[in-house]
């Protein structure tokens, strides 16, 4: 199934909108957003690894991952939970998760 024309992005102010049709049962597209054990097989660029330290799903708590690079380079992030309507919508904010610089994207 070529995904991409199921695929809808809405930039509006600061934020950025995707939606996604995926030909799966919606439990288990929630499943793969929200269990750790799932997300580590899909999240981020091709060939980077993820690692989890810390995991609170709920509307105020946070995912505490590092990103790692083939080339061996950790990046590490943070993604704050906002809303969560299972198995409808997930809304949350992706910074980086250093100290000294705490930018959003």
């Amino acid at each position: 199934m070529n995904t991409s024309k199921q695929t809808t992005v809405k930039v509006k102010g600061p934020e950025l909108i995707v939606n996604r049709v995926f030909n799966a049962p919606r439990e288990l597209v929630w499943k793969a957003w929200t269990e750790p054990e799932h997300v580590v097989n899909w999240w981020g660029p091709k060939g980077f690894s993820i690692r989890t330290s810390e995991i609170d799903l709920r509307p105020g708590g946070i995912w505490r991952f590092i990103m790692k690079g083939p080339d061996g380079v950790e990046y590490p992030n943070k993604i704050s939970f906002h809303e969560m309507v299972k198995p409808e919508r997930l809304v949350y904010t992706s910074s980086d998760d250093i100290e000294d610089d705490p930018g959003q994207f």
